[in-house]
């Protein structure tokens, strides 16, 4: 399995979210990971089949 390198400056913003969240921060990457590739996929201003917005 692949295994990116994060950036540390990156990694030190995504730990501080995790504590200000409380969420784990694979969630947050998961997350931030999938929006990018939804906005690359579709594009801004286009809707996803299913979105709701």
């Amino acid at each position: 399995m692949y295994s990116p390198k994060i950036k540390e400056e990156l990694v030190r913003e995504i730990y501080k979210l995790k504590e200000e969240t409380r969420r784990p921060m694979t969630k947050i990457v998961n997350e931030a990971v999938e929006e990018y590739l939804r906005r690359r996929r579709y594009g801004k201003g286009k809707r996803m089949v299913g979105s709701v917005t």
